[in-house]
């Protein structure tokens, strides 16, 4: 596509593909510690991710004197 095309991340899947890009830097130039470190950063940035979507509806309780 058009290098102007934005992607729609949230800041989690953003932060996830920095540290995949940082990962792979890191591969190419033979540092395999460091590599391992940012892919387990990316996993737990995409973890965040998915567990920060709400599943089931809003409830809002309130209380009495409200009404």
């Amino acid at each position: 596509k058009d290098e102007l095309t934005e992607l729609d991340l949230n800041r989690y899947q953003a932060n996830a593909v920095v540290y995949y890009v940082k990962a792979k830097l890191a591969e190419d130039i033979g540092d395999m510690e460091r590599r391992e470190f940012f892919f387990r950063e990316f996993n737990r940035q995409m973890e965040k991710g998915f567990s920060a979507l709400k599943k089931g509806s809003y409830i809002i309780q309130g209380f009495k004197e409200m009404r």
